[in-house]
């Protein structure tokens, strides 16, 4: 046991050394707001131990996922693209059709999006629908030897929730966005992947940025 009080023993290292910072300061460990531009990955972790009901928000999700992927080797780094989740109006059934056709056209206008989708074999997406985080993996081909991957083999859209209407929500606009970057989708298989069911109102962007990480990890695993 480290000698710490017990939910400060549940913290990593680095979280543990701002604690003792604040402390040695006289600054209230629980307000520990001014994280390192270089620490922004590890805040909605630390946020969500002290508080236990922390949403954790875009820039917390993106950071965890771009953080891991930076530290893969580089020959598995170089399969991953990992799309931003700052994607407004993909993903917000609430928005209407209208502010998905808006951003989709954004995407479309700014080049590298599908640029980066159609140089890797593997795509990872963390998305926000509104109030409910999901991640998106995607896994692609070729259709020429030596080509661009233009063509889609496998999805897996992860929900920490059962959301059957959701998931065919995202499954449909996904299928435009990838359309529309001239991504073949006509013979593409959705797997299952199983995760821990979400049983509270606000974890879902962590499990999210959780899911991420791990999946990151995937492709260096032999027969990947």
């Amino acid at each position: 046991m480290s000698g710490l009080p017990m939910d400060e023993a549940a913290l990593g290292p680095v979280q543990q050394k701002w604690v003792y910072t604040a402390k040695t300061n006289k600054v209230n460990p629980g307000n520990l707001t001014c994280t390192p531009t270089s620490m922004l990955w590890l805040e909605p972790l630390e946020q969500v131990q002290y508080h236990q009901s922390e949403w954790v928000g875009e820039q917390g999700v993106q950071q965890s996922v771009n953080f891991r992927h930076s530290f893969l080797p580089d020959a598995v780094r170089k399969l991953i693209n990992v799309i931003p989740s700052a994607t407004y109006g993909m993903w917000n059934e609430i928005d209407g059709e209208e502010v998905f056709k808006d951003a989709l056209e954004n995407a479309v206008d700014r080049g590298e999006f599908f640029t980066n989708i159609r140089a890797a074999k593997y795509s990872l997406w963390a998305i926000n629908t509104g109030n409910h985080w999901k991640v998106i993996y995607l896994r692609l081909a070729p259709s020429q030897p030596s080509g661009e991957y233009d063509t889609l083999v496998d999805l897996a859209i992860v929900d920490p929730q059962k959301s059957k209407e959701l998931t065919a929500f995202v499954r449909e606009r996904l299928f435009i966005i990838l359309d529309t970057g001239g991504i073949d989708i006509s013979a593409a298989t959705q797997q299952k992947i199983r995760v821990p069911r979400q049983r509270d109102s606000f974890s879902c962007g962590l499990r999210t940025a959780g899911h991420g990480v791990y999946m990151g990890d995937v492709p260096s695993h032999p027969g990947a």
